[in-house]
């Protein structure tokens, strides 16, 4: 549901000053790293999403109490895991 979506919402730490933010607009989900141009997200399940136009995806991962700690994309050059920033 909408609860589920919500909790990814968010601004993840890539590296150094890089970030790459999980931006919830109703039922869509987009990814915007720093200030490039927001992607579209498309849901495979509850935690995992897919880009349409190409062979990425992303995965979220969640503590023991189900809050979202990282986010680890699915690249075709390899994988990179990405901290989820405290508020």
């Amino acid at each position: 549901g909408a609860g589920q979506i919500t909790r990814l919402a968010g601004t993840y730490r890539i590296s150094g000053t890089s970030i790459r933010n999980v931006i919830i607009d109703g039922t869509h989900i987009y990814t915007q790293r720093d200030s490039g141009s927001r992607q579209e997200v498309l849901p495979a399940s509850a935690d995992t999403f897919f880009y349409p136009s190409s062979l990425n995806y992303i995965t979220f991962e969640s503590d023991g109490r189900g809050k979202v700690v990282r986010m680890v994309m699915h690249l075709e050059t390899g994988e990179e895991e990405v901290a989820r920033k405290e508020h």
